[in-house]
């Protein structure tokens, strides 16, 4: 049933970025003590100070994605959260990882790569969440500056190309 729910999420968020690669708010760059990102015309009068935006991580491919090359970036990528995890024994994040009926940040996800069951549609997204938010500081034309507003799971670190869920 989880796998059902992934599913049409999965769809509903595809159709979101396929529909236009026009609209979107996208992480371009990240200080010690700012997040910098650039957001498209449809958001130009939206995007406001203190504002708050939750990050969201995409894994977009279509039909001529190397599917290989996601999928070793998303197992590093779980490895690595694998690794800080398992040195925080007893902690939710531990607890989470290792639940069954995870679809993602977890065991679960881990072995759906190493089976090479992970990326199973032809064309799509998956997104996955970072549990963080930040929030708005300065906007200036198509681009807008912002701070760590909180971050839910420290053991998940925004990227550059993580976009932002207004």
């Amino acid at each position: 049933m989880s796998r059902d729910i992934s599913f049409h999420i999965n769809e509903m968020i595809s159709q979101f970025i396929n529909a236009s690669d026009e609209s979107y708010i996208k992480i371009t760059a990240i200080t010690p003590e700012e997040y910098i990102f650039k957001f498209s015309d449809d958001y130009k009068n939206k995007i406001k100070e203190r504002m708050i935006l939750s990050v969201e991580r995409y894994v977009i491919f279509s039909d001529n994605t190397n599917n290989d090359s996601l999928s070793n970036i998303r197992h590093q990528e779980l490895m690595s959260y694998k690794s800080k995890i398992d040195k925080d024994k007893g902690s939710t994040y531990y607890n989470n990882f290792y639940m069954e009926n995870n679809p993602a940040w977890s065991q679960e996800e881990l072995d759906r790569i190493n089976n090479n069951e992970w990326l199973i549609y032809s064309e799509g997204a998956f997104s996955f969440p970072t549990y963080t938010k930040i929030k708005v500081v300065e906007v200036y034309d198509s681009t807008a500056s912002a701070i760590l507003y909180s971050k839910e799971n420290p053991h998940i670190n925004v990227k550059v190309g993580d976009y932002l869920i207004y």
